[in-house]
């Protein structure tokens, strides 16, 4: 199942914040999604978020690998984490999520193909490939407030959703819909 939302596009001033937020909400196993889904619960044995981000828009997705008896109780958990972040981010998560996404940054800078698409991006997107001091420090700047705004973007459009399987006991997208708001 796939939860996904309208993310921000690479110029986008939040473009930072968004991937900080994914990072903490669903970026590893120190994430709200996997510590409270599958860690705690076991409902999942997948949980994770992602972005995309392109020129001109974006998405941040949830995807949940879990069963037919499970997934009536994912849905309402991955909507409560993410409400849930924007109320209270706990102590250390957003500097964890920081330094994650950091090295995560400077680790893809080693693959030939990965550094090439980084570049061809940025040099679409902003005329110039950005420093790692650059990117380091936008990611550092990213504070409570901003992972606010983004989750407040987050949940102003309606999202969309994608599930295949045993569906049976998923939650109605309308119901869902409303959860969010």
């Amino acid at each position: 199942m796939v939860l996904g939302f309208r993310g921000v596009a690479f110029d986008d001033p939040d473009f930072h914040a968004m991937q900080v937020f994914s990072t903490l909400y669903g970026g590893g196993m120190s994430s709200r999604l996997f510590q409270e889904v599958r860690e705690k619960r076991g409902l999942a044995y997948s949980v994770y978020s992602f972005t995309s981000s392109y020129f001109d828009d974006g998405t941040l997705g949830v995807y949940a690998g879990t069963g037919p008896d499970e997934i009536d109780e994912v849905m309402p958990l991955i909507v409560e984490q993410l409400h849930a972040v924007a109320d209270k981010l706990e102590g250390g998560e957003l500097a964890r999520a920081r330094t994650q996404l950091k090295a995560s940054l400077l680790m893809s800078r080693e693959s030939t193909g990965t550094r090439c698409e980084q570049l061809a991006n940025h040099m679409l997107v902003y005329g110039r490939p950005p420093s790692v001091a650059e990117i380091v420090a936008k990611v550092d700047a990213v504070d409570e407030a901003a992972i606010r705004r983004v989750v407040g973007r987050l949940l102003s459009a309606p999202p969309t959703l994608a599930a295949i399987g045993p569906t049976g006991a998923l939650e109605a997208y309308d119901a869902i819909k409303a959860r969010l708001g």
